[in-house]
């Protein structure tokens, strides 16, 4: 279940969305197939073998004791950083209670002069364009204008300053929300892995829902099929670029959690004779069908139509 919930989790590391949909298929299905799944099943065995967990498993060999420890500093690290990622998404949560959204228009005290919505800017650039001779408002750049969302995002969850120099004030709001998402973390592990058990079916199928939710509402946006064309539809003439390779490895090592000492202590606590390569086919199986990619091509697609 642990291994479901990072499935999502590492899905949003969405590198196909910076190049073709189809072109991104082929690497991905060839890293997994060729990396992931014999990586995947080799840590979770190992675990299950040995019944100890990253660290302690390189006694069978003991020349590569550094490798544990160099997971758990990786994974010290992943952590540290993640969880200011759950603490964003609490706050957005938190303000997407209002009336209305904040970060919908540009009528707030954080939003620039430059700051226009999508559908104003379209519409404007849509009049500038059926007019003969161009008024002022059709005397501009489009570039440089900022979409509220993304104003929203750098003046007031970040409150962005102008560089290392300008450290800023302490973001008390987002200093809660990963208060709460640190006190939560503790006590989803702190009687031990039977009660994370019982607490990762919440947090391992919730996404799935939310995934669904999600998928049907995409494809009831303007431009869903055209998104979905985008994605299955490959540009072979991408695949030299080794950008899409590297993109397509990182999003299967960091999905799956490999590398990391995890998957070796979470099948530590397997029985001895568990059948751990079904149970790693119903993974890998899962993950690639739930993949999120496809619901975000169905949303860049409607940002596009507009």
């Amino acid at each position: 279940m642990n291994s479901f919930g990072g499935a999502v989790a590492g899905g949003g590391d969405l590198g196909s969305t910076r190049v073709n949909g189809g072109a991104f298929l082929i690497p991905y299905i060839l890293c997994l197939f060729f990396a992931g799944i014999p990586t995947f099943f080799l840590e979770t065995s190992l675990g299950q073998f040995l019944g100890i967990g990253g660290l302690g498993v390189w006694k069978i060999c003991p020349v590569f004791k550094g490798v544990g420890y160099a997971a758990a500093v990786m994974a010290f690290w992943l952590n540290s950083y993640y969880i200011v990622v759950l603490c964003w998404a609490m706050y957005y949560v938190w303000s997407s209670f209002s009336f209305d959204v904040p970060w919908r228009t540009c009528e707030n005290d954080w939003n620039s002069d430059y700051c226009e919505t999508e559908v104003d800017l379209q519409s404007r650039l849509k009049r500038c364009r059926a007019m003969v001779h161009k008024t002022a408002e059709c005397t501009f750049n489009s570039s440089n204008y900022r979409s509220p969302v993304k104003e929203y995002w750098e003046h007031n969850v970040l409150q962005q300053t102008g560089g290392l120099h300008e450290l800023g004030g302490v973001r008390w709001p987002l200093a809660t929300t990963l208060l709460i998402a640190w006190i939560a973390c503790y006590f989803c592990i702190w009687k031990g892995v039977k009660w994370t058990g019982k607490v990762v079916y919440f947090t391992a199928l919730f996404p799935y829902v939310l995934l669904i939710v999600l998928l049907i509402r995409g494809v009831t946006l303007p431009g869903a099929g055209d998104g979905i064309m985008y994605y299955l539809s490959p540009k072979l003439s991408r695949l030299t670029d080794s950008g899409v390779w590297i993109d397509a490895a990182t999003q299967i090592f960091f999905s799956y959690g490999l590398g990391l000492g995890a998957l070796i202590a979470l099948g530590s606590y397997n029985k001895y004779n568990n059948n751990v390569q079904r149970h790693n086919m119903n993974i890998h199986f899962t993950q690639s069908l739930l993949s999120p990619q496809i619901e975000a091509y169905h949303h860049l697609k409607q940002q596009a139509h507009f």
